[in-house]
């Protein structure tokens, strides 16, 4: 039991190229197949002479045709990595060559190659493509303490190995940008606990603390403490997370979470007030910023966490009997967590629809269905925008004129 509490607190080219290229191809659909379906990067057209001038190793010839298109900020991922991967190509034909110039030659290659690889890492990271990590460790290949590349795929490694996110983790931490970066270091932090490291965790965080980490580096620090088998130095450190911020939602689960854990004789009371609490306040706060994506993110967790909370102290309470006061309260809390995935469905359903309104030639009836759903879920400004979108193609729409009429701002019942 107390193994599965801890666990439930403790809750990111192309064929045709050569071989500068060849690591940037997307995933066979065999090895995808099991996999959650990812965005993809809007592509911009790659002009048919420059995948010949690539296949023919011409690569100054497509260079000479990319770097306009991709001098615009909006240039698509497609034109930036070929970009990219064409002087790529060129650094790694003179590589090796001692001539003082063509060693400053390679130099300017090289920094072309690492910017546009870093350009093009942004892109799929912004579209969950799996090929940003692929893309920004070429970006080590030439500058292995690249801030920016060490900063993105820490975090993003940390999904599929622990380890290789640990070594990013420490050389980035190392730098300056990264020891100025506390949101990192906290979750530097909370992956050593994951992985069992909780005494290099706790020195990670304490500095975390000492620098300003607030509530969420003091979280983490109290599962560090738990890990290491001080549930005092853990519920003083969660307690000191809810002095610091009373109105953090996971503050107050990870206290419900704790008190669980160490099996205290009549706790269950404070559990219990403590996963209301925090449910309500996500619930508040993504009332307040239904735009603010990490709101959601905060309630996905809450959610989860709460859920399995509940679980825990209902089947405690087969041994352990609930009072009828208690009982109350968490069937109040049960109700309120279907609420809070009911919403989080609609958040859901909202972006799947935005995927689909990326195209530029998505259809009037899935814009629709975008724009009202953006306003029952409270999007005012989102809604808003998409409505004028459809006016555009369609002026008479009587659903976006509506909508438009509004503010974007749900229909008062």
């Amino acid at each position: 039991m107390k193994r599965y509490l801890y666990l439930c607190w403790a809750t990111a080219v192309v064929l045709a190229l050569r071989p500068a290229f060849a690591q940037l191809s997307p995933p066979s659909e065999g090895a995808t197949a099991s996999a959650p379906a990812v965005s993809q990067p809007a592509a911009e057209t790659v002009p048919d002479q420059v995948r010949e001038a690539i296949a023919d190793r011409r690569y100054r010839e497509a260079i000479q045709i990319l770097e306009p298109l991709a001098a615009s900020e909006s240039a698509g991922f497609d034109v930036v990595l070929h970009l990219a991967g064409a002087y790529d190509a060129l650094a790694l034909e003179i590589a090796g060559d001692k001539n003082p110039e063509l060693r400053k030659t390679y130099r300017q290659y090289r920094d072309k190659a690492v910017e546009g690889y870093l350009r093009a890492g942004t892109l799929a990271l912004e579209a969950e493509d799996p090929r940003a990590q692929s893309i920004l460790e070429r970006v080590l290949r030439y500058d292995p303490r690249n801030v920016r590349a060490l900063a993105a795929l820490a975090p993003l490694v940390a999904k599929t190995s622990a380890t290789q996110a640990i070594h990013y983790y420490q050389e980035y931490i190392n730098t300056p940008e990264g020891r100025a970066d506390l949101e990192s270091q906290i979750a530097y932090g909370q992956l050593l606990v994951g992985e069992g490291y909780w005494r290099q965790a706790i020195e990670v965080l304490q500095k975390a603390l000492a620098a300003g980490g607030g509530a969420a580096a003091e979280r983490q620090l109290a599962r560090a403490y738990l890990a290491g088998q001080q549930p005092e130095k853990a519920l003083e450190a969660v307690n000191r997370a809810l002095n610091r911020d009373p109105n953090d939602p996971e503050s107050y689960l990870a206290r419900a979470s704790l008190v669980l854990n160490t099996d205290a004789a009549g706790q269950v009371d404070l559990a219990v007030n403590d996963i209301s609490r925090g449910v309500e306040l996500v619930r508040d706060t993504v009332a307040q910023a239904p735009e603010d994506e990490k709101q959601w993110r905060r309630l996905q967790l809450v959610l989860a966490n709460g859920t399995r909370l509940v679980e825990v102290i209902s089947a405690q309470a087969v041994t352990r009997p609930l009072d009828s006061a208690a009982r109350v309260k968490l069937a109040q809390i049960v109700s309120a967590l279907g609420e809070l995935s009911r919403h989080l469905h609609e958040y859901q359903a909202v972006r799947l629809l935005s995927e689909g309104a990326k195209a530029a030639d998505a259809s009037l009836d899935l814009l629709v269905a975008l724009a009202q759903r953006q306003r029952e879920l409270g999007q005012a400004g989102a809604a808003l925008e998409t409505a004028e979108r459809i006016l555009k193609q369609d002026p008479n729409n009587a659903a976006a004129r509506l909508i438009k009429d509004a503010g974007g701002r749900r229909e008062s019942k």
